[in-house]
């Protein structure tokens, strides 16, 4: 139960989080993005009970906690992907000031 509870509040947060990281996007597109965050949304929370049920059914609760986490690891993935990339073109960014001499 402890679990579930865990889960949802999980859930909940990335929730939150995600639809501010939309509303922070460009303004005038703000109800397609959402409705495409919310489709997608959807389609995932349907995929992860099917994976996730039936992972329970064969192999009980391990069975579901690490199909949940199988789920995760390509959205992790792309997150570390991003994250290095902004950091590269930050050093690039500057780089390139210290190049032209800016002073800090």
């Amino acid at each position: 139960m402890i679990g579930v509870l865990v889960g949802d509040a999980c859930v909940q947060a990335a929730h939150v989080v995600n639809q501010s990281v939309i509303y922070g996007l460009l303004p005038g597109v703000r109800s397609r993005l959402t409705t495409i965050y919310m489709t997608m949304y959807f389609i995932g929370g349907a995929l992860g009970s099917a994976g996730g049920s039936q992972a329970y059914e064969r192999w009980g609760w391990a069975g579901a906690s690490i199909t949940a986490a199988g789920f995760m690891v390509p959205g992790l993935v792309a997150w570390v992907a991003d994250y290095r990339e902004r950091e590269d073109g930050l050093r690039t960014a500057a780089r390139a000031s210290r190049a032209v001499g800016t002073r800090a």
